[in-house]
């Protein structure tokens, strides 16, 4: 399978403090990757950079073979509207109503549609997503649950070819996580590349197949998931709210 974003010997820093160790990963064209570790591991970051929003200290982020950060204006605009990030906070806009939110993506990439066109695409994410959330709301009206499929919802709008998602299932009960479990696998499907930063081996386990292990800041496997799972099994701890992590 084609490697569409891979990682090469990447550090990244705080200060004097190494988050990332000369980590490096591949992540194929339309696979499914889940990313776990223990708290305070490095994942989030890995994923961080993954997506180009950290900028690493070391090492290479490649999108189809060129250095992320290395890329013309085009060909990064490009990146940003094939890609999308989910935070683990939703990190909705506070200060705009959820069609703000979802429409900002739309006007940034895509400006020559107009407000008709706008409003059937947010409609229709909100639909697919099973977003509830009134549109003229804001997001402090919103349950952490609701917020959370109002992020999946507008990280959709540009229709991205990755999508990155950290913790999706965090501070959420049961039933809608079983419902974002359901939602990725199904856009997974659809062909989309998936790397998801997960505590959940139930989460990970339905629909990963392609499994990459953290800990201290360097990848110490990454792999089909059945396989590197299972070398892990001796090592599973209970992660928040009674989920299984690595």
């Amino acid at each position: 399978m084609e490697t569409v974003l891979e990682l090469k010997n990447v550090n990244a820093e705080i200060g004097s403090y190494r988050i990332l160790d000369d980590a490096s990963v591949g992540f194929s064209r339309g696979s499914f990757t889940a990313i776990m570790g223990a708290a305070g591991s490095g994942k989030s970051t890995l994923l961080k950079v993954a997506a180009g929003l950290l900028i690493p200290t070391g090492g290479e982020v490649l999108f189809e073979g060129r250095n992320l950060h290395h890329l013309s204006r085009k060909e990064e605009f490009r990146f940003r509207r094939e890609s999308a990030f989910v935070f683990q906070d939703a990190a909705l806009w506070s200060n705009q109503t959820i069609r703000e939110n979802l429409e900002l993506p739309l006007k940034l990439h895509h400006p020559e549609l107009n407000a008709a066109q706008m409003e059937a695409i947010v409609r229709r994410c909100c639909e697919e997503t099973g977003c509830s959330a009134e549109l003229g709301e804001r997001p402090s009206d919103l349950s952490a649950g609701e917020q959370k499929f109002a992020a999946l919802a507008r990280a959709l709008v540009n229709d991205p070819t990755i999508l990155f998602l950290d913790e999706p299932t965090s501070s959420i009960d049961d039933t809608a996580a079983r419902k974002m479990y359901d939602l990725i696998r199904s856009l997974h499907r659809g062909g989309k590349t998936v790397i998801v930063v997960t505590h959940s081996e139930t989460f990970a386990s339905r629909g990963a197949d392609h499994l990459c292990v953290v800990r201290g800041g360097r990848i110490v496997a990454s792999g089909p998931y059945r396989e590197t799972a299972a070398a892990f099994a001796g090592q599973l701890e209970t992660g928040p709210k009674g989920e299984t992590a690595l």
